[in-house]
């Protein structure tokens, strides 16, 4: 053998020992990841599984999920006594970022949330609670252990995290199951503590049907059926550091509240119909310090809602756009429950319509829509029976009033940011409600987001409240003006001018109809997008059938237990 061969052998030799090989064990030290395991996710096989959106499952994990892995939606990892690899399905969020949700993150990887699917052969997960401190317990799991032990057995709880050694992390060995005899409360790691059911229906709410991530502070998830299992988990994603809470679902046919009136009709038996028009709220995840304590410009909003809804009990609330901002926003799901959230706690019947700012840069307009639609007490997926395209992203649709088994009223919502032809499907509204009774005049009201150029009258004209903002108007719609004569819409309101929360009355010269044109006001705390020395303010509309009248008012944060600017916009006198 020539020795300059043997001399080039050595010398590669030499760089396998002396340098892949402490690469190699450097890798190892630094993933703490089983060899098997990554090699298992480098190749796995195609599969059917996608991210998880809900089902019954028998395990949760926080996991790694490396960057040169095949997937991160659906991930293998060993499970059970045998350490056979088992697809593990990535907890989703509807974020177009990944790593906004990632609960740990580093040179390597991301960690996620991740479940185990129940195949219904085994005991299903019914109840989860998740530790901020991973060496300490929940406290659920503390208030219902505490009657079934003792004290001294206590430290049974502590040190979860060491009952794996160095070296079987890295080679994937068995490790020991840590074993509650006798308890309710199994531990899973990562402080993530499960409950288990035999119990595996999935609409008896006995089991847990789904999970959710949300981002941001001050979120509290007021949906019946869910409940929060960790509220601002602190993690260590250098990436995204906002705040994580987990929300679990335990679904319960029963208690289904999603489609409070498949057809589109309310009922008012008595004859009485009232309105909360609440618009421009503005929910963001900012957090802003005030008065040397942390709180939120959300907070202050939620109490002032809440307050309105205790003294008004409105039938129906009404949201006319951005009620989240957009540009601020990074979870619209979180915004978007932290502006509904007194509305569906108070099990309210709710609406909304587009504004300017009611995006995601992070998520298209249809997933903002349909999660919009998949909440509690919510009406917009009627939408897609009154359309004709049921394609479109729109909050146009309409209410039919009833009472005693016949329509009296209609409430219109408009998209105003929609090039769909709202006079159009306002005749046809108004037809179908007409069909429904037999009365010559209904009580109808419409709204939407942006005014119409009819909010800047010439010359003189009643007017009750404030008018500040008289900026040209740069309004695409037409025609509907017009159609508020046509089909006899008594008041039109909407939101958008902050100055304003007037109501002033238009003249069609040709039909010598009146009309009142209303905003509002703005919901949102002042100081974002509003003078500082103005006040929050909603507005509110009462249908009365038996005095044959329709009513609207305001209250504002500075008094909220304070009615003004009471007036009648409707009143028949036969």
């Amino acid at each position: 053998m020539a020795p300059s061969s043997l001399k080039r052998r050595r010398m590669l030799h030499n760089a396998v020992r002396k340098i892949l090989i402490p690469v190699f064990i450097l890798f190892c030290l630094a993933t703490c990841i089983p060899v098997k395991t990554h090699f298992a996710n480098i190749f796995q096989p195609p599969t059917k599984l996608e991210g998880y959106t809900g089902g019954l499952i028998d395990d949760v994990r926080f996991l790694k999920c490396f960057r040169w892995y095949k997937d991160c939606d659906v991930i293998l990892e060993k499970r059970g006594r045998n350490g056979e690899f088992v697809p593990w399905m990535r907890v989703r969020k509807e974020l177009d970022e990944e790593k906004l949700y990632s609960v740990d993150s580093g040179l390597f990887y991301r960690s996620y949330l991740y479940v185990h699917p129940c195949d219904g052969n085994k005991d299903c997960v019914s109840d989860l609670a998740i530790a901020k401190d991973r060496s300490s317990i929940p406290m659920q799991v503390l208030q219902d252990i505490n009657a079934k032990i003792q004290s001294k057995d206590s430290s049974m709880f502590h040190g979860h995290e060491h009952h794996k050694t160095f070296w079987t992390r890295i080679f994937g060995g068995r490790r020991e199951r840590l074993s509650l005899q006798g308890e309710d409360w199994h531990y899973r790691r990562h402080g993530i503590w499960c409950k288990y059911s035999s119990s595996n229906k999935i609409d008896e709410g006995q089991s847990i049907t789904n999970l959710q991530i949300f981002l941001g502070s001050g979120f509290v998830d007021p949906r019946p059926m869910w409940k929060t299992a960790i509220h601002e988990m602190d993690h260590r994603n250098s990436e995204s550091p906002t705040p994580i809470s987990i929300s679990i679902q335990k679904y319960d046919k029963s208690m289904d509240s999603r489609f409070v009136t498949e057809n589109g009709i309310l009922n008012a038996d008595d004859g009485k119909f009232k309105i909360l028009q609440v618009s421009d709220l503005h929910v963001s995840n900012a957090i802003e310090r005030c008065e040397s304590h942390l709180c939120t410009n959300e907070w202050k909003t939620q109490r002032f809602i809440s307050r309105i809804i205790e003294l008004e009990t409105p039938d129906l609330v009404v949201f006319t756009g951005d009620f989240i901002n957009g540009p601020e926003t990074t979870d619209y799901q979180t915004a978007i429950l932290k502006a509904t959230e007194c509305v569906i706690s108070a099990k309210i019947p709710w609406a909304m319509t587009w504004g300017t700012l009611d995006y995601s840069k992070y998520a298209s307009e249809r997933d903002i829509f349909n999660f919009i639609k998949s909440l509690p007490y919510n009406l917009n997926y009627l939408h897609a029976k009154q359309v004709q395209d049921a394609s479109l992203i729109t909050t146009t649709f309409a209410l039919q009033l009833k009472r005693d088994n016949e329509i009296f009223g209609v409430v219109y919502i408009l998209d105003s940011t929609n090039p769909e032809n709202a006079v159009d499907f306002l005749k046809t509204a108004y037809e179908n409600a007409s069909k429904n009774s037999d009365r010559d005049t209904l009580y109808s009201l419409a709204f939407q987001h942006a005014p119409i150029p009819e909010y800047r009258p010439s010359g003189s004209f009643p007017i009750i409240g404030s008018y500040n903002d008289k900026s040209p108007l740069d309004v695409p719609q037409v025609g509907i003006r017009k159609a508020l004569d046509d089909f006899k819409i008594h008041a039109f309101s909407c939101g958008q001018e902050h100055g304003n929360d007037c109501c002033l009355q238009s003249s069609d010269s040709n039909s010598n109809k009146d009309v009142w044109l209303c905003y509002g006001g703005h919901a949102g705390v002042v100081g974002r997008y509003s003078p500082e020395d103005s006040a929050s303010s909603v507005r509110l509309f009462r249908i009365d059938d038996s005095l044959k009248e329709i009513t609207t008012w305001k209250r504002n944060s500075r008094e909220p237990d304070s009615v003004y600017d009471y007036q009648f916009l409707f009143k028949d006198n036969p």
